[in-house]
Parts: structure tokens; sequence; C-alpha cells
């Protein structure tokens, strides 16, 4: 059980004892940068899969959509970039959508992969880490929040996070239980692990999970791929 502790000489400060090692998540996170119509485009995302050549990256929708010349810095090494590779699915049009795409070429040695949990949701009160490039920040940053609402597919983290967090990972227990996708004064809004395991599923990005709250149903696998832009498939997929 977490608990939380008051120092008199500080009465406002609070210490969690939920606090946890995140070396091994932060080197899983990437720093995706590119452009729309002229407009720089920032975001986070984060490794599901890795190899010595390729890895496969997982973001909010809007971070890559209709964007050009994208880039990808992994945590691991900050001194390079690889150009973005081709989209492998994509929710452009559906509230909290979400997209992945693969970057191909000498992925640094220690780059990790971080999983989705789509067996146990998160409960309410529940401390999340947050892990993203806010204001693109040379180094990704971890910030603590609270789990304050549901609704529906959707986790209502108290306060916003600053800008590039989009498409980062929410964080419990070492696992992936929501994905930033939009954040307004008061809250940050991301796509909870159930539905993340859905769409990765749909999309033959994870193995189907029989019997759990994130089996996907024919009709959901139906709806996902018919969201899915066709854009995506062959050639360049960055432009409008």
């Amino acid at each position: 059980m977490c608990r939380s502790f008051a120092f008199a000489i500080l009465p406002l400060l609070l210490v969690s004892s939920c606090a946890e090692p995140l070396d091994k998540e932060l080197s899983a996170v990437v720093r995706i940068a590119a452009n729309q119509g002229g407009t720089p485009v920032r975001g986070t995302g984060f490794v599901i899969s890795v190899t010595p050549k390729q890895a496969i990256i997982v973001t909010a929708a809007h971070v890559v959509n209709k964007v050009q010349t994208p880039t990808v810095t992994f945590a691991a090494d900050l001194e390079k970039n690889f150009p973005a590779g081709p989209l492998i699915g994509i929710l452009a049009n559906s509230p909290g959508g979400l997209a992945a795409f693969s970057v191909s070429g000498e992925i640094p040695a220690g780059v990790t992969t971080l999983s989705v949990e789509g067996e146990n949701p998160s409960r309410l009160g529940q401390p999340l880490f947050l892990l993203g490039f806010p204001q693109m920040d040379i180094a990704p940053r971890t910030t603590q929040r609270i789990l304050s609402a549901r609704r529906e597919k959707l986790l209502l983290i108290d306060q916003e996070v600053g800008e590039g967090f989009s498409g980062g990972p929410v964080i419990e227990n070492g696992k992936v239980v929501g994905v930033v996708t939009d954040v307004d004064g008061l809250t940050t809004y991301a796509v909870d692990g159930v539905e993340t395991q859905k769409i990765l599923q749909a999309w033959k990005l994870i193995p189907e999970i029989k019997n759990s709250p994130s089996a996907l149903s024919p009709a959901e696998q139906y709806y996902i791929m018919q969201q899915m832009q066709p854009r995506q498939y062959g050639g360049s997929p960055w432009h409008p």
C-alpha cells in the first residue's frame, strides 16, 4: 500500500513511498520531432518491440498525423536522430487515437521496451508516473500525478503536463497503463491500458489476449481496422 508522509517543517510537502526506479522505463522513451505546414510538432513515444535493426514505437495519433520529415531520438542515445519509418497503424479520426510506426537502422544498444497492462486497471487515487520530453527538453523527464477519474476509455489524471508529453507512457509498477493524448488547463487525458492493448492486438503488434478485459471482439477488430487510414501502407506516409 502506498503511503505519504508530511513533514512538520514543510507542512505542504508530501513525500510518497510509492516512488519507484524508472531507469529501464526511461530507456524505452523516444522524442518525436516533425513539421506540419511549417509549424513544429513535438511529442513523445515509447518502444514496444526492438531488434538490433528495428524498433516499433507507439505514440498519440496527432503527433504523427499529416506531418512532414518526422525524426526520432531515443532516450538511450540522445546524440543521434533517426528518420521515422512507415506507419503501421493510426487512428487519426478517433478521440484519443493512437499510432504506431517503425524506425530502422542501428538501434542504440541501451534501448528497452515497455509492455502494456490491460489486466488490472489502475484504481482512482493511485499515483502514476508520466514520462516524456516537455518543451522538447534534451532528456526525458518523469512526473508523478494522481488518477482522479475515468471517462469511458480515458484516464483523467490530475493537472496537465507540459507540451511534448503527448504520446508518452503513463507508468504503474513498470508497465504502461495509459498513453497521453490530450490536456486541458486542469487535466491530462490518456487512453487506458485496456484500449491500448486492443488497438495493438488489432494491428498485430502484440499477441492476441484471450479471456481478459482487453480481449478483442470481432466487432472491435473491424472498427479499429476501418478507422485506419489507407495512406499508411506503401510509399512514404509522411505527408497530408
